[in-house]
């Protein structure tokens, strides 16, 4: 199990050097003022571009061990926007990935299920508003792009300018005993009226990795 895990690990790592890599040089906002650089991709101008950053909470990264059971917070995590003016988040698309204890193969289809993205107005201590959904009934857990789950935002949130707002991915846990990781991998949003991918050249902190859950 121990070289299973290894080896789904180490895949995932890649994949996210790869997506912070393409984050270098992204599709320009259609709002935002662009600059040349010396190497001739494009880039956009710091102070006209928006700027969105994602942190997780708490920021050290843990092992926590649960048992199965619904309402299990998958990964909890805060937006700041700068400049986000006329921004609003359409998708969030999460890579989740593990294998079994035992070893016999990886999280089958069915071990996550009712996930639920939340926000919450007031932080952690308050009420939270469920702004996305998906059962994840036909979903199954993995580390490529087709394999990440797909969470619709709808109605569009909307940021602004200096928004601050902490959110968590909450999904039911059933099961045999397993090990798994969430990552937040893609970020859509509108932008000037256009849907896009939000990438940050500058600080390239999608993906966002989550704490590993063990399930006894």
């Amino acid at each position: 199990m121990k070289t299973v895990m290894t080896i789904l690990i180490g895949s995932a790592l890649a994949l996210g050097v790869a997506a912070c890599d393409r984050s270098q040089s992204p599709v320009r906002p259609t709002m935002a003022a662009a600059a040349a650089t010396t190497d001739g991709t494009t880039q956009t101008a710091s102070l006209k571009s928006p700027f969105v950053s994602f942190t997780k909470i708490p920021s050290a990264f843990a092992d926590q061990t649960i048992t199965p059971g619904p309402d299990v917070r998958l990964m909890v995590f805060q937006i700041d926007g700068t400049h986000a003016k006329d921004i609003a988040v359409t998708q969030l698309q999460f890579m989740i990935f593990g294998g079994m204890l035992d070893g016999s193969g990886p999280l089958p289809s069915g071990y996550l299920t009712n996930f639920r993205l939340l926000y919450f107005p007031k932080g952690l201590d308050g009420a939270s508003t469920e702004i996305g959904v998906n059962d994840g009934l036909t979903w199954t857990p993995g580390f490529t792009p087709d394999t990440f789950l797909r969470i619709d935002v709808t109605p569009a949130f909307a940021l602004k300018n200096n928004f601050v707002g902490v959110f968590a991915l909450v999904a039911d846990v059933t099961g045999a005993p397993a090990r798994f990781q969430p990552h937040l991998q893609v970020a859509m949003v509108t932008m000037g009226g256009v849907e896009q991918p939000l990438v940050n050249p500058g600080t390239c902190d999608l993906p966002l990795a989550g704490d590993g859950f063990v399930v006894n």
